[in-house]
């Protein structure tokens, strides 16, 4: 009886209209869903519906938000994009603090969806099959931009933007950038702070990457983890830069 109580209640969830909004009923939501006094933006707000969403939602919000990601799960081995992304809107909205909705909502679209588009898609038109991907990669991106607002310390979400625009868009200026912030959070991974170089570098920015990347190795060229494979490839890589920006011999690191 629970499991069909709390089925019917996101079936009602999902099926109520949507209307205009007062200021008490808008204070309530932030309160409930983020836990403190911090504005919804327009697609929460309308995914969330009227105050009687939040009301049946109140006591079920862990379960609930369980099963909309088990929804999720389905849709995406059945390739039902825009139920994925349905899912995860109401997944992250319901449980707007569990980060691995967030990151891995935004690889369900950003990679999933648009490679899908891109590869396997019937449309007779490519050019709009091309659109249509990155649309799908565009809706990744915007996810964890909307989970960066409720967690803006969490490396992990500025990771996976810094691969959206590396390996997606092709901007690896936009990627530096993310990967320099992702680098600068507690926890990120150590080859962050490498990426930041490597990404300016196929952005263009010889120059840039060159004089980053001899800070990082300043930083480094003491320690044990210096002679390990990934620095060396950095080592690499400056002596490269090296070459390009034809760096006098006085002046070089290597």
């Amino acid at each position: 009886m629970k499991l069909k109580l709390i089925a019917g209640l996101l079936l009602l969830v999902w099926g109520l209209s949507k209307s205009g909004w007062e200021a008490g009923i808008d204070k309530e939501r932030r309160l409930i869903v983020h836990g403190q006094d911090v504005p919804l933006d327009v697609n929460t707000r309308d995914l969330l519906g009227q105050e009687l969403s939040l009301a049946l939602l109140g006591g079920f919000r862990g379960m609930a938000a369980t099963s909309a990601w088990m929804s999720l799960t389905g849709a995406w081995e059945n390739k039902e994009w825009t139920r994925v992304k349905a899912m995860a809107d109401l997944a992250t909205t319901i449980q707007p603090k569990m980060v691995l909705f967030w990151e891995h909502g935004a690889w369900h679209l950003a990679w999933n969806a648009s490679i899908d588009m891109e590869t396997y898609s019937r449309q007779a038109n490519q050019s709009r099959a091309e659109i249509e991907a990155r649309l799908w990669i565009e809706e990744g991106r915007d996810m964890l931009l909307r989970g960066l607002q409720v967690h803006p310390n969490k490396a992990a979400l500025y990771l996976r933007l810094a691969d959206i625009y590396w390996q997606r868009l092709g901007d690896y200026e936009t990627a530096a950038d993310y990967y320099l912030q992702a680098s600068q959070k507690e926890g990120a991974p150590a080859y962050a702070e490498r990426f930041v170089g490597i990404a300016l570098e196929k952005a263009g920015k010889n120059q840039e990457a060159y004089d980053y990347f001899c800070q990082l190795w300043e930083q480094v060229k003491t320690e044990p983890k210096s002679s390990q494979p990934p620095w060396q490839n950095v080592k690499r890589i400056m002596m490269e830069l090296e070459e390009k920006l034809q760096v006098p011999e006085g002046e070089r690191v290597f």
